[in-house]
């Protein structure tokens, strides 16, 4: 949801007369999210997330 929203908010800065910095500053959020949401879709992620990987807390041995 926090991802859907600043993605909206970086594409609004876009029609604003914000200086070019500003604008891309951001984006930062987006780029944060998007790089989250691609991890979480790894092979080692899906298989910890369903039970089946490192056991304990995020505790890798």
């Amino acid at each position: 949801m926090l991802f859907a929203v600043s993605t909206f908010i970086a594409l609004y800065n876009f029609t604003q007369h914000f200086p070019l910095y500003v604008t891309v500053a951001g984006l930062l959020p987006c780029v944060a999210g998007l790089i989250v949401v691609a991890l979480l879709w790894t092979p080692d992620s899906r298989s910890y997330f369903s039970g089946h990987g490192a056991s304990g807390h995020g505790a890798t041995a």
